[in-house]
């Protein structure tokens, strides 16, 4: 896999790596990989199919091969950034709840290194390399920190809440507390906390 066969492409910015989509794409090769175990991080999650359009139907083989590629993505591209590691959007995203209506690179994604954790326990099982290991540790951290210390977790009253949108130039009570994003990130730190 080469980074042409994972860029998107939107009409508003144009040709981009999305590390959600990496991961996303990720987690459904790795259902097709031969690796499935009772934990929670190997759980059928229903909603996978409607987050983008499916990979092509692959054998084992080949569904091993993407799975483990896009794992590497993921450890080769965690970026150590205000203080805690990330995957970085290195390119400006348009949304409405921030300076200027978009989120200005490099920003990142509770949801992202959140749901990745999973990916990464996954990539473990599979081959066994402690560096997956080490990266769902890093990520884990981050999502446990709060954002002013270079992490994802924010507060929603008095109740800890991740944050799918981080960009640091936002107020903290600026920013939009997006449902999907806390649930998706919160799957990652179950699996985390049951797998050890």
């Amino acid at each position: 896999l080469t980074d042409v066969d994972i860029i998107s492409t939107s009409v508003k910015i144009g040709e981009f790596i999305s590390p959600f989509y990496v991961v996303h794409y990720g987690l459904l090769y790795s259902e097709g990989s031969g690796t499935i175990n009772e934990q929670f991080h190997w759980r059928k999650d229903s909603s996978l199919k409607y987050w983008n359009i499916d990979p092509p139907p692959l054998n084992e083989n080949e569904s091993r091969k993407f799975f483990r590629n896009m794992s590497d993505w993921v450890v080769t591209n965690l970026v150590l950034h205000e203080g805690r590691y990330h995957l970085l959007y290195d390119f400006d995203w348009p949304y409405q709840k921030f300076p200027g209506d978009k989120l200005v690179g490099p920003w990142w994604s509770g949801l992202t290194d959140g749901y990745a954790i999973i990916l990464m326990l996954r990539a473990f099982d599979s081959f066994g390399d402690l560096k997956y290991l080490e990266a769902a540790g890093k990520l884990y951290e981050s999502i446990n920190t709060p954002i002013e210390k270079g992490g994802s977790l924010n507060l929603l009253g008095s109740d800890p809440w991740i944050e799918e949108y981080v960009d640091p130039r936002v107020e903290l009570k600026s920013l939009p507390c997006v449902l999907n994003g806390m649930v998706c990130a919160l799957f990652g730190v179950i699996s985390y906390e049951e797998f050890f």
